[in-house]
């Protein structure tokens, strides 16, 4: 899985396998509340989760449900916002309302991250070329 940095400040916003971003929020926090709404970037949506007619799963880890919806719904039925602070400036995000997403209450997994200490990445545990003996993502690392 490829794990997809916020470029800006270095943020995490989830995990692409290449059909499905994995994102883990917490309500209290990421949920737009005036909209009742969870927030994606919006060039990630456009440029990559669109064209590679991916889905989209959203991982509340408070309230344990996993809202799914396909980034083309997303697309065609969220809202585009931009909060510019000088502190907390998130890029341009599409705002999707929960009421579109086919909500699933289950165990939340999150995985934890490793850090490879050979290029230095960012890993996740049960990545294909991550070894519990060396930490590294792959052989070419160690």
């Amino acid at each position: 899985m490829t794990q997809i940095t916020y470029t800006r400040k270095g943020k995490n916003i989830g995990t692409f396998d290449g059909k499905v971003l994995y994102k883990t929020v917490k309500a209290s926090k990421h949920l737009f509340r005036t909209l009742d709404a969870w927030g994606i970037d919006a060039k990630l949506l456009e440029k990559i989760l669109v064209p590679a007619d991916a889905t989209i799963e959203i991982r509340d880890t408070e309230e344990k449900k996993t809202y799914t919806i396909k980034a083309t719904e997303a697309l065609e039925k969220g809202q585009y916002y931009h909060f510019k602070d000088e502190k907390k400036d998130h890029g341009t995000q599409i705002f999707v309302p929960r009421s579109v997403f086919i909500i699933t209450t289950k165990e939340v997994v999150v995985l934890n991250k490793y850090h490879c200490r050979g290029c230095h990445s960012d890993v996740l545990e049960g990545h294909d070329c991550l070894t519990k003996t060396s930490r590294a993502c792959s052989e070419n690392c160690i």
